[in-house]
């Protein structure tokens, strides 16, 4: 029998402890992503309630406003 036949791989407390950072990391983020996608859901629409609302609202109030909000 061959030494790298039979090689395993051992696993440090140290790499066991950053994966369960990394996945922290990732749950912690993914949250806030979600939190911001419901804000921006949210956002969205009281805009369309708004211009629903305006009898003359264009496209051209709408770009004006998209152009505000991007910067």
């Amino acid at each position: 029998m061959n030494d790298t036949d039979t090689t395993s791989k051992t696993t440090t407390p140290m790499e066991i402890d950053t994966e369960d950072q990394q996945i922290a990391c990732e749950n912690l983020l993914n949250e806030y992503l979600q939190k911001m996608k419901r804000q921006i859901e949210y956002y969205e629409k009281e805009l369309d309630e708004k211009q629903s609302t305006f009898i003359r609202f264009t496209s051209t109030i709408q770009e004006t406003i998209e152009i505000h909000v991007q910067t």
